[in-house]
């Protein structure tokens, strides 16, 4: 029986073009020449005359949808319904059944193709398969998919797979935002400058997203101690957003570490314009680094410049500077006085800096007791100030009083806890508190299972004796840390020009993968 009717199937296929095409021929000479489909040994008339067409079929009946002139006489023969001279082709019969064929096996091959994605774990819909300007959807749901995966993989600690899964799936569909961040942060580790290229692309191509892909971006360069990049980007983003403050500090910063002062040159060929408040911090921290503006030349500069300004960063850093350089006493006077016009968390920076570089650690330790007993007042940005300056000033007493609160008071705000663990850590390490670095390490241990491997290298690295070569790469494979802490820390490092983590000097190509 299938035989049968796989046979039949077969036939009707040719059926159609080949009997309605000699039908037409037989139309087009009139008629006058012999029926291609009738027994040409009868008489040609309508009901009697034999359909010589189906002779070989399993089934004649079958040969009705190609010929509804078709029929069976009382004695069980198929003939033609009609005179020899007035068979006829019928196309709009064989393109309706066409059409009806194609769709049939085009609906069954969907539902089949819909059925085998969703049981793979792709999360087609059946619109996105049946209709095919919807067709370009698949490459997200394919794209989603291996998110998915790569978010498995790297759950059970199988980062390989899953960097290839995210790969993919970036690669699929380069639009995908979050699948672009989270392969630049896998890229990380293994090959910075891919991911270097990878943050460039998803600045550029989502700028909506720029703030964010730039501060994430700025991160990776600084735990690989890239600071001429540090720089590079900085000046691209002070292009874009020349009032953004934070992006000046980079940029000081990048050559602070590299003692350059030309990294700050602002009338370099290529180089964007700068606003003047930036241009002129940037020319008395040029000149500083250069060693032509010191002693009481830079104290008035300085002085002169906290009076004068209107700007809050320009005044934090004409206070930073002088207390950092100490190239004024009555440091703490200054930075009261400069209440009102600065944040609560940069007068608290500056103020307890101030004690430090007066070497008054007596006052030191009443102004941080004093902060940890007002619960009113301390927040997450309290308690970050107050690790970012333990890390640069060490105060053992202070360390062991935010430990004996946290331990004890779960109240008290760690909104991100393992950054400021890590940061505690590192306030305690290279030997300043071996108890609180324990109590941090047991933190560590109970957020992340167990304990980020260049802990114990950051530790040594930190010692006042220098116990381990400062690295350009200690930093990578932690958490993200809050930007001053990532700053703190690496500023007590120092930097090891040995080994520079990203080729230096060049702006990044978007990577050929990704384009397609």
């Amino acid at each position: 029986m299938v035989k049968g009717w796989l046979m039949d199937f077969l036939r009707l296929l040719w059926a159609f073009p080949y009997w309605n095409a000699r039908k037409t021929l037989f139309r087009l000479r009139g008629a006058r020449s012999s029926c291609p489909c009738q027994v040409p040994s009868d008489s040609g008339k309508a009901h009697v005359t034999g359909c010589e067409a189906v002779f070989d079929w399993h089934k004649p009946e079958r040969f009705r949808k190609v010929c509804p002139l078709l029929e069976r006489g009382a004695d069980g023969r198929w003939c033609c319904r009609v005179n020899a001279n007035e068979v006829r082709p019928f196309w709009g019969l064989a393109a309706r059944t066409a059409a009806l064929t194609l769709v049939t096996v085009f609906l069954i091959v969907t539902l089949g193709a819909w059925a085998g994605l969703r049981a793979i774990g792709y999360q087609a819909k059946l619109y996105q398969l049946l209709w095919p300007p919807a067709w370009h959807e698949l490459n997200v749901v394919r794209s989603d998919y291996f998110v998915g995966n790569a978010r498995s993989a790297y759950t059970e600690g199988h980062i390989n797979e899953a960097m290839i899964s995210m790969t993919i799936a970036y690669q699929l569909n380069p639009s995908n935002y979050a699948a672009g961040m989270m392969l630049a942060h896998f890229r990380q580790a293994d090959n910075p400058t891919l991911a270097d290229k990878l943050y460039r692309q998803l600045r550029d191509s989502h700028p909506e997203k720029r703030p964010a892909t730039t501060q994430v971006w700025l991160n990776h360069l600084l735990v690989h101690a890239a600071y001429e990049q540090v720089a590079l980007l900085a000046r691209e983003e002070l292009a874009h957003s020349p009032r953004e403050a934070a992006w000046v500090n980079a940029l000081l910063f990048a050559a602070r570490q590299l003692h350059d002062p030309a990294l700050l040159d602002t009338g370099a060929p290529g180089r964007p314009k700068l606003a003047l408040e930036w241009r002129t911090i940037l020319e008395i921290e040029a000149e500083t680094l250069r060693g032509t503006l010191k002693g009481e030349a830079l104290q008035n500069s300085l002085r002169t410049l906290a009076a004068e300004t209107a700007n809050g960063y320009m005044l934090y850093y004409a206070l930073d500077r002088q207390i950092t350089l100490g190239t004024s006493g009555g440091m703490l006077a200054q930075v009261r006085a400069a209440r009102s016009r600065l944040p609560g968390r940069t007068v608290l920076a500056l103020g307890l800096a101030a004690y430090a570089a007066a070497k008054d650690d007596a006052g030191r330790g009443r102004e941080i007791a004093a902060l940890l007993a007002n619960r009113k007042k301390l927040g997450d940005a309290e308690i970050e100030v107050l690790c970012t300056h333990l890390i640069r000033y060490p105060h053992p007493a202070s360390l062991r009083a935010l430990v004996d609160l946290w331990r004890h008071d779960p109240t008290v705000p760690r909104a991100e806890q393992m950054p400021l663990y890590i940061a505690l850590y590192c306030a305690a390490a290279g030997g300043v508190d071996d108890t609180t670095r324990s109590q941090a390490e047991t933190w560590i241990k109970l957020e992340a299972n167990e304990l980020p491997r260049m802990l114990p290298l950051l530790n040594r690295a930190l010692a006042p004796t220098g116990k381990e070569s400062p690295r350009a790469d200690l930093l990578t494979g932690l958490p993200t840390l809050p930007l001053e802490v990532t700053y703190a820390i690496l500023d007590k490092l120092g930097y090891n020009k040995s080994k520079p983590a990203l080729p230096a000097g060049k702006d990044p190509a978007v990577p050929e993968s990704s384009k397609r």
